[in-house]
């Protein structure tokens, strides 16, 4: 088995820091030496979900080092000395989902559902990041294996060929959806860590005139604030549907997915899975009677799909730990 791993996360939102957060706390806990690098929006909005997380190896950096999101510059920070040092002279790397650590280690496994290679690639105007996007295509073709999500993998990547089937994490803090109250008349609009304004133009007083009740707020606090919303509706980014998926809240797509399709390709593929799936509410048809319904399909989907964070770390490192150096 590895004695070292390093978990990066891309700087692109909070999804990507909360599941290798999790991972990072079940390695320390099997015994591997472990260090995980967040940026400062990243750890201060994880500190309270992940109250009993040993932070000795936390590295914390805004630098912006490879293709890393929808953006042209991501961030004007220099680069980090201590973060490069300590990505060049770890065993292993385990990045969700940027390519920039193999730059520095050759021992790289990438994680996560899409690369922003393929992002790039299949979105539909000019990438001002094209000379960047040449760089990291090449650097994949040294990835040691890509841990890809089987529900909501990216359908078509020039990464296939490496990709190693996960499944969606459960993480030990579900447990405490068991039990919730869930107000089935309550609206949380979720956008996550987006500033788009298209976000902004949903029209939600057919709603309030059906009599739901908006609040805006995130879905990482059902736990903190130990109640469910009947409905989530947002924009249909990983972290958020996996939080919907794990404790029975149908999920809403915020805006036309012809825009969606145009503007960004992994909220795209997210959203036609759910819907392929049959796991999106009709916004013709809201009613309590179809959100409870739609509730306990989610919770049969998510059952079947995923897997206790144990089992899934413990599969990655006996794949890691078969592949050797």
């Amino acid at each position: 088995m590895p004695d070292e791993i390093l978990l990066v996360a891309s700087a692109n939102g909070l999804g990507h820091a909360r599941r290798l957060l999790y991972i990072y706390d079940e390695l320390l806990r099997t015994g591997v030496r472990a260090g995980i690098v967040l940026n400062e929006g990243q750890f201060s909005k994880c500190k309270a979900e992940f109250p009993e997380t040993s932070w000795g190896g936390l590295l914390v950096t805004n630098s912006k080092y490879g293709l890393d999101g929808p953006h042209a510059q991501f961030s004007i920070e220099p680069p980090d000395l201590s973060v490069l040092n300590r990505v060049a002279n770890t065993e292993f790397i385990l990045s969700d989902n940027v390519f920039w650590p193999m730059k520095y280690n050759s021992n790289f496994f990438l994680h996560g559902h899409f690369t922003w290679v393929d992002y790039w690639s299949q979105r539909k105007v000019i990438s001002q990041e094209k000379d960047e996007l040449l760089d990291e295509e090449n650097l994949m073709r040294e990835v040691r294996g890509w841990f890809k999500s089987l529900v909501f993998g990216f359908s078509e990547s020039l990464l296939d060929p490496k990709a190693i089937p996960m499944p969606l994490i459960r993480y030990p803090s579900d447990f405490g959806f068991e039990g919730l109250p869930r107000n089935w008349s309550e609206v949380w609009v979720s956008v996550g860590t987006t500033d788009d304004p298209m976000y902004s133009n949903f029209d939600f007083e057919s709603l309030q005139d059906s009599g739901f009740q908006i609040r805006f707020l995130e879905t990482y606090n059902f736990l903190r604030l130990r109640t469910l919303p009947g409905l989530v509706i947002g924009r249909p980014g990983l972290g958020t549907l996996r939080d919907c998926l794990a404790s029975g809240t149908p999920f809403l797509e915020m805006i036309q997915p012809e825009i969606e399709s145009s503007h960004d390709p992994e909220l795209a593929s997210n959203r036609d899975q759910m819907s392929a799936f049959g796991l999106l509410v009709d916004s013709q048809r809201i009613s309590e009677d179809a959100l409870r319904q739609l509730s306990n399909k989610y919770r049969e989907f998510w059952v079947q799909n995923s897997a206790p964070v144990n089992e899934y770390s413990n599969k990655m490192r006996t794949i890691i730990s078969g592949m050797g150096n």
